[in-house]
């Protein structure tokens, strides 16, 4: 990813259309596509705790694979899993319960909280210092929105920003947290 943040647009919403049943589009407010989160194929045989959801996120010019692990008893019954950017090259998230918490620690060095919330309550990424960077509302089932973002000026100014609202959204997707 470049050093230089890309702007960010007003009005940033995930929307999933009835026409693509496994992809979900960033859009801003002028209803403009300007990035995507598709589901992978699973393999053909899994085990439910160990089935690694796979997603594909493109922003521009920029890609990822996202991927979750979940190990032994405790990833069995949801109290601990690991979350990989691009297997763990780009960042990988460390999740506690339910991934209601995690540390996501960047490739660049750059370790950030995650705030999954409760219920339908926000999500957010959050810097070392506490200060939210990119927040993720609930949606509207009505109007076919998984979730609005947010994203803070000091996020703004930081490349990663569109990494951060395609993998809040893939998280919340992991935490079962998005209108189907």
């Amino acid at each position: 990813m470049s050093s230089s943040a890309p702007p960010v647009p007003e009005g940033l919403y995930w929307f999933q259309p009835r026409t693509k049943p496994l992809v979900r589009e960033l859009r801003d407010a002028g209803d403009r596509v300007i990035g995507t989160l598709r589901d992978l194929p699973k393999p053909a045989i899994t085990w439910m705790f160990t089935d690694p959801m796979r997603a594909r996120a493109e922003v521009g010019s920029s890609a990822w694979d996202l991927s979750i692990e979940r190990k032994g008893i405790s990833g069995f019954f949801g109290f601990s899993a690991t979350v990989f950017i691009d297997a763990g090259r780009t960042g990988t998230l460390e999740a506690g319960p339910f991934i209601t918490k995690g540390i996501l620690t960047l490739a660049t060095g750059r370790r950030l909280k995650w705030n999954g919330g409760f219920f339908e309550g926000p999500s957010s990424f959050h810097d070392e210092a506490g200060r939210m960077l990119v927040k993720f509302r609930s949606g509207s089932y009505f109007k076919r929105v998984n979730a609005y973002v947010v994203v803070q000026p000091e996020a703004a100014e930081m490349s990663e920003w569109p990494l951060l609202a395609v993998f809040g959204m893939y998280l919340r997707l992991l935490m079962n947290r998005v209108f189907e």
